[in-house]
């Protein structure tokens, strides 16, 4: 028997979240390709919440794509260690 309670109006029961005091560090080594999908998601997934990528000398374009993330939402920002 299905259980009536796992259905979409289930879902569309759940309580809001605040995710605004939320806030993700993402440590970063040449992940130019992932920064921008994995931000997304997580936007997505915690509206409100805010994303610090932080880049440890990325021979790739890591920061250069959290930079134009952050122009777009200012809620990701980016600390570079550089050696």
């Amino acid at each position: 028997m299905k259980n009536p309670s796992f259905g979409a109006a289930a879902l569309t029961s759940l309580p809001q979240v605040d995710y605004s005091e939320l806030t993700v560090i993402l440590p970063t080594l040449n992940e130019a390709g992932n920064v921008k999908p994995l931000s997304e998601e997580i936007f997505r997934q915690a509206p409100g919440s805010r994303i610090i990528v932080v880049d440890d000398s990325s021979d790739d374009d890591t920061g250069a794509v959290a930079l134009s993330i952050h122009r777009l939402n200012p809620n990701l920002s980016l600390i570079e260690r550089r050696v």
